[in-house]
């Protein structure tokens, strides 16, 4: 659907779907960027307190490559 189509849809009262569909997926890209930044602050903390747990075990420094 064209951008002139999705005015001409709108000025005649019509719902522009197209418009809908995309203002959801942008939510949707955007929801998912936030669950994902969250997701790493996590997982990086969770890897760094394996890493400390995995160094005790081992009773030495263990250096990441």
């Amino acid at each position: 659907m064209s951008d002139s189509s999705s005015r001409t849809r709108i000025s005649i009262g019509e719902t522009a779907w197209g418009l809908v569909v995309f203002a959801i997926m942008v939510a949707l890209a955007l929801g998912l960027y936030v669950l994902a930044q969250f997701g790493q602050k996590l997982a990086a903390q969770q890897t760094f307190l394996l890493h400390r747990v995995y160094e005790d075990a081992v009773g030495h420094a263990v250096v990441v490559r």
